[in-house]
């Protein structure tokens, strides 16, 4: 969606090495992007996103689809981040203390905002996407309103155990 750094050399490197698509776009929005990228690739089974200032632990796909074949009912999947700063320095502040995960039917707690869903541990399916449309493209951020409509209609799932570092410094979107 843009990026202006050095992003794309590493990304399409990367792309090359471990077999994955990668698109570059000029920047509109992430919502935009996402349906863009999501028309593109029909075929995928799950979807997930990481911002490219965040860290996607090793584990964190592997986890998340041996825990999506396991649990056929869940629309969604999402487990616990780490907050790190500019300079991936672990923040002393952080959210998991302020409320815990849970699965389950979870619209009212996402709704009154009980829930630590993360847009970077967020792994959801290509077919309850399908049932559920595409990313509001008048929306500043992807994940709040998709979130809602996935709860709507599917159980969520949520995954025990740390799965990415979310960036917190003045530039991000959600700040």
């Amino acid at each position: 969606n843009g990026s202006a750094d050095n992003t794309p050399n590493i990304i399409q490197s990367l792309s090359k090495q471990y077999g994955f698509s990668f698109c570059l776009s000029e920047n509109v929005g992430i919502c935009k992007a996402f349906n863009a990228m999501l028309a593109t690739h029909p075929d995928t089974q799950y979807i997930c996103f990481i911002a490219a200032d965040d860290v996607m632990l090793q584990h964190r796909l592997e986890k998340q689809v041996v825990y999506m074949e396991s649990h056929k009912q869940v629309g969604m999947s999402y487990g616990r981040v780490s907050l790190i700063d500019e300079n991936s320095k672990r923040l002393e502040q952080q959210w998991e203390p302020l409320y815990k995960g849970k699965s389950g039917w979870l619209l009212k707690d996402i709704v009154k905002g009980k829930v630590p869903i993360t847009a970077p541990t967020i792994m959801f399916r290509r077919a309850c996407f399908d049932v559920v449309g595409p990313y509001d493209e008048n929306m500043p951020y992807e994940d709040a309103d998709m979130n809602i409509r996935l709860a709507e209609k599917y159980p969520i799932g949520f995954i025990d155990d740390w799965l990415c570092y979310y960036r917190r410094h003045a530039a991000n979107l959600s700040a």
